[in-house]
């Protein structure tokens, strides 16, 4: 099993990762391919346990979190899996300005490297003094061998307040006949069911502030955060698309029949008109009921 560390991360070197059958001696054998040897041929050869652990950095979309009122930012965090480790990763932001908030924690899934979140501000929002605007952090935490393991995760940097009022504003919505929020607290997010095996409609709703043109918001990776197995359907060429002098669109979201239980917050961005993502919403994910089918349903895309 010498990959050769096709990553690069020991830089030329060769690395094997080896599980012992059982106690006992063994012997490690190192030699050149091509069966070259001689005196000057020399290796050296580090054996230790693994030692599996992870770090998470963090990029905003636009690099500065710079925040109109009433709109949102993305931000992504990204893992690097250490020695193996290949479970769940929860990033946690905190330490925000009064007035802002996160679509976290987000959770980097077992098997995958990263995920989005969005940082937004309330309508009435106003810059923060000094101070606080850079009190913000990213703590990342999983459970590894048992014992919980936290690491910093970087920062937002200094949070802003943009005046220029913003060309688009994205809010995901109810659509008409399609999914029913389960539940919606004050100002918390909606709140929508799928279930695994199954497809639900939404709206996409957009206000345009001097920008006219088509708003596209991806093909295969349109639905931000969406669990794995999930995905938004019935795309066609274009991908997710407000053509141009339209204000909305319904779109559809599949959860494929192996998607496990979870809530997951989901937002959809944009990049025209030089970016814009919507607050999120919460999609639950659950189980279909014994005996039920777990065929997803049509639908046609508009």
């Amino acid at each position: 099993e010498n990959d050769d560390d096709s990553l690069r991360e020991l830089g030329k070197d060769s690395r094997l990762t080896f599980t012992a059958p059982a106690d006992g001696e063994y012997l490690v054998k190192v030699r050149d391919v091509r069966g070259l040897q001689g005196p000057d041929h020399r290796y050296s050869l580090i054996v230790r346990p693994r030692r599996p652990d992870f770090a998470v950095t963090t990029t905003v979309v636009g690099k500065i979190a710079k925040i109109v009122p009433g709109s949102a930012r993305e931000f992504r965090v990204a893992a690097k899996r250490i020695d193996g480790y290949d479970g769940p990763i929860r990033v946690d932001l905190e330490g925000l300005p009064q007035g802002f908030h996160a679509s976290t924690p987000v959770v980097i899934e077992a098997g995958q490297v990263d995920a989005e979140g969005v940082i937004f501000a309330d309508a009435g929002a106003t810059a923060p003094e000094e101070a606080e605007a850079k009190a913000n952090r990213f703590v990342a935490t999983a459970e590894i061998d048992g014992r919980a393991v936290s690491h910093e995760a970087g920062t937002l940097g200094a949070i802003s307040i943009d005046a220029e009022p913003p060309k688009l504003k994205v809010a995901v919505a109810v659509a008409e006949g399609g999914a029913q929020p389960v539940a919606a607290t004050g100002d918390g997010p909606l709140e929508f069911v799928v279930e695994a095996g199954k497809t639900i409609t939404l709206k996409l709703v957009v206000e345009r502030n001097g920008f006219d043109g088509p708003i596209g918001f991806g093909t295969e990776g349109a639905g931000r955060n969406l669990p794995y197995g999930a995905f938004v359907d019935n795309l066609g060429l274009n991908g997710l698309l407000v053509v141009a002098g339209q204000n909305e669109r319904t779109f559809f979201i599949t959860a494929g029949p192996g998607v496990a239980e979870q809530v997951r917050p989901l937002h959809l961005t944009t990049g025209a008109a030089g970016g814009a993502s919507s607050r999120p919403v919460l999609l639950r994910v659950v189980k279909p009921a014994p005996g039920s089918p777990t065929v997803a349903g049509t639908a046609s895309a508009r």
